[in-house]
């Protein structure tokens, strides 16, 4: 994400860009895949994501979220779904 005066350089081996202050946010709205293997921390940087969306990691904070699963795993995320909705009673 290079601001618009910067170029890059072929010939130099490090490159130097400025970012503006939205730079490393991610842009809202956006979409968003999560996959991995079970147990692997997916709904726990999920919900740390939506936690902080509202400490500047995002453009604007959530309005909406849709999370899909399997019926298969459903029961199990019971837990994880009642501690989004705390954090997000809005949604």
């Amino acid at each position: 994400m290079a601001s618009s005066g910067s170029k890059l350089n072929p010939s130099l081996d490090v490159q130097t860009y400025e970012l503006s202050e939205d730079g490393l946010k991610l842009k809202t709205p956006f979409a968003m895949m999560v996959a991995g293997p079970s147990q692997s921390g997916k709904s726990e940087f999920l919900f740390n994501l939506v936690k902080l969306s509202k400490n500047d990691v995002c453009t604007a904070d959530f309005t909406d979220i849709i999370y899909c699963q399997s019926n298969i795993h459903a029961p199990k995320n019971h837990l994880f779904f009642q501690k989004l909705l705390a954090e997000l009673p809005q949604a």
